[in-house]
């Protein structure tokens, strides 16, 4: 019996053993299975970084070789180019007289170069020569009567005029640009077409835009007749060039002599689309504003129209206006703020409650359109007021030493 308990425990011990083993060898070969996927995977992500690092050095490359190809065109640029690109910039820089000096050595050197002509126009005419600058235009037309180029600038000087637009003279040369290049099919012909046919429609509402104006300036202010033709006047510029920012604006301040505010916000609104900074437009948006009772939008018009006016036309009057805006705000708020506290206004009486009335002046404070308002009691015997808009929240209070708004 010994004997047979001792081969038995023999046995038991040699199949743990073997168990062991076996777990032994399954735990190796796990561990050689993911040192191989994680040799694996860092190889891939070591060929990924090659590829990344491939991609941006020949990114690189391709834009160092482009900035070389534009520094050669740079380097590369013709002695007449170089010339005409010096009178340029010293035209913007509105040093005259060396931009003068660099025309003359461009007209020794180059002498048959119509180009000569057309930089000596817009040169004078950026001086402040118009006289000089037509004459300039003439001559180079004298030489070629096709250059489209003293053509194109002739009709801008004419259209530059600063008392009246020589609008028949500027049709003339835009026409002769269209007979000129209408036939061709080359792409600086079709170009040149477009732009001649652009600008005779802007001419074309100018002409509308320019009787408006005789129809707005008579004695004793406008009639109603009248600003009803500069009306149908500015509707026909608009149709027949809707891109300049001036009709939108006369149209607006017509929609506003003749009792439309809304209709000149959006003339106005699109106006400063347009032409972001158009001064006077924000100043007739801030009129429009003011006559629809929203007044904090209006003051910000006014603000608005001060900054962007650089040569301080309109400035005086949107001070003047912002400041009456004010005091009305000012109004408001007080008269707010006796509601919400139960006290007496300006005129010694105490206003009512009138939810429909306080959401009104909430709005008129803010410059947010409050669809819906409720009010609630607090511990000091105050109402608190709460304005639903669109997009945010308005909640007034009668604080102690006035009245307080804010965007919950």
């Amino acid at each position: 019996k010994s004997a047979k308990k001792k081969t038995a425990k023999k046995k038991t011990a040699k199949k743990k053993t073997a168990k062991k083993k076996s777990a032994a060898k399954k735990k190796t070969a796990a561990k050689k299975k993911t040192a191989a996927k994680k040799k694996s995977a860092a190889k891939k992500k070591s060929a990924a970084k090659k590829k990344s690092a491939a991609k941006k050095s020949a990114a690189k490359k391709s834009a160092t070789k482009t900035s070389k190809k534009k520094k050669k065109k740079k380097k590369e640029q013709s002695p007449d180019e170089a010339i005409l690109a010096d009178v340029l910039r010293c035209q913007r820089l509105g040093d005259f007289e060396t931009a003068h000096r660099h025309l003359a050595a461009f007209k020794e050197r180059y002498k048959k170069d119509l180009r000569y002509w057309v930089y000596l126009g817009n040169l004078e005419r950026a001086a402040g020569n118009r006289k000089k600058a037509l004459d300039a235009f003439r001559a180079a037309l004298r030489r070629d009567r096709a250059y489209v180029d003293a053509l194109w600038w002739r009709a801008e000087l004419h259209l530059s005029h600063p008392d009246k637009p020589e609008l028949k003279d500027a049709r003339q040369c835009l026409n002769q640009i269209v007979s000129t290049c209408g036939r061709k099919r080359d792409p600086e012909s079709l170009a040149w077409t477009n732009k001649a046919k652009d600008r005779l429609k802007f001419c074309e509402s100018r002409r509308y835009a320019l009787d408006s104006r005789k129809a707005l300036t008579s004695k004793g202010g406008p009639s109603k007749s009248q600003l009803k033709k500069a009306h149908r006047l500015l509707q026909k510029a608009l149709k027949a060039y809707e891109e300049d920012p001036r009709n939108h604006m006369s149209l607006g301040s017509v929609e506003l002599m003749l009792g439309n505010p809304d209709a000149a916000v959006d003339h106005c609104q699109r106006a400063i689309e347009l032409n972001p900074g158009y001064a006077r437009a924000y100043l007739v948006l801030g009129h429009a504003y003011r006559e629809l009772g929203k007044l904090r939008l209006s003051v910000d018009s006014y603000l608005e129209c001060i900054e962007q006016d650089t040569y301080q036309r309109d400035t005086a009057e949107a001070w003047k206006f912002r400041r009456e805006v004010e005091h009305e705000l000012a109004q408001v708020r007080r008269k707010v703020f006796a509601t919400l506290a139960r006290r007496a206004g300006d005129d010694g009486e105490v206003e009512p409650l009138e939810l429909a009335g306080l959401k009104v002046q909430l709005s008129v404070l803010e410059g947010v359109d409050v669809s819906a308002a409720d009010l609630a009691l607090d511990e000091h015997g105050h109402y608190a007021l709460t304005g639903y808009g669109e997009r945010s929240t308005l909640r007034a209070v009668a604080g102690p030493e006035g009245l307080v708004v804010e965007r919950v």
